[in-house]
């Protein structure tokens, strides 16, 4: 789409904004995945599914992005639950965005399992939605797949949270107010 634009330019068309690229290439996208997709398929309902706790000896630390191409940041969201369902902390950070989606989950990743480590934490199961990262996480230990839940809706919240975050913003125990009863309807 840029070389497109390059070269309507070069030889004196109107062009259109470059600020449109981004939605413009993710409506080209849509449109691709969807003449993709098999029509003798039923449609499937979407899976209903609810956090569920580790053992009683982990905790689970949940993270998930968000990308905000308008600003070309992304946001990494991050929350940890003991057994019991109970917050031990939350994590929000904004980062610059990254040419893949997939970087900016395993991004998300790699920050869950260093906020997990910084607040002292050893025996931990970690759940994303992306299925790349899972997949890359799972092939070395086949355990860990019967972990993994592919709807992380507070990580996500903390994700889009980040977007008027310079930096990292973490929380420990409690929870802002509006971040409070999603966590409570994502567990009970």
């Amino acid at each position: 789409m840029i070389r497109n634009r390059r070269n309507v330019l070069h030889f004196g068309r109107l062009a259109f904004p470059v600020r449109s690229i981004c939605s413009k290439a993710g409506s080209y996208l849509q449109e691709f995945l969807q003449a993709q997709t098999e029509e003798s398929a039923p449609p499937r309902a979407p899976a209903v599914q609810q956090w569920r706790p580790p053992d009683s000896h982990c905790f689970k630390v949940n993270f998930d992005a968000a990308v905000f191409c308008d600003l070309n940041r992304a946001g990494l969201g991050v929350i940890v639950h003991d057994c019991e369902g109970a917050v031990l902390g939350a994590l929000s950070s904004s980062i610059p965005l990254a040419q893949l989606v997939a970087i900016v989950e395993a991004l998300a990743c790699v920050k869950a399992v260093k906020f997990a480590l910084e607040i002292g934490l050893t025996c931990v199961v970690f759940e994303g939605d992306s299925a790349v990262i899972i997949s890359t996480l799972t092939q070395e230990n086949g355990e860990v797949a019967s972990y993994v839940v592919f709807v992380i809706l507070v990580a996500d919240v903390l994700a889009k949270k980040a977007k008027l975050v310079v930096g990292d913003q973490f929380w420990l125990g409690d929870l802002p107010a509006d971040i409070a009863p999603i966590v409570y309807r994502d567990i009970h």
